[in-house]
């Protein structure tokens, strides 16, 4: 029940962080929002992503302060 609880309270404001993973174009990558996650009071993070996925890839979790300042594209160590 707590879960619960907590799933409602995350609803009701922005997330602490952006969820992404590297999509291939051709030659070039580029990292695609698919998801969001919001800081528990546990620690941990809840994620929840857009859709119905299946994650192949790296996910790239940026918090969203950071993420409105980076523009799309991989970072050069991934």
């Amino acid at each position: 029940m707590t879960d619960i609880n907590t799933n409602q309270n995350e609803d009701s404001k922005k997330p602490d962080f952006v969820v992404k993973t590297p999509q291939v174009f051709g030659h070039k990558s580029r990292l695609v929002r698919i998801g969001a996650g919001w800081q528990r009071e546990d620690g941990g993070i809840c994620l929840r992503l857009v859709g119905k996925q299946i994650i192949e890839d790296d996910l790239y979790i940026y918090p969203t302060a950071k993420e409105e300042a980076i523009q799309e594209g991989l970072p050069s160590e991934a």
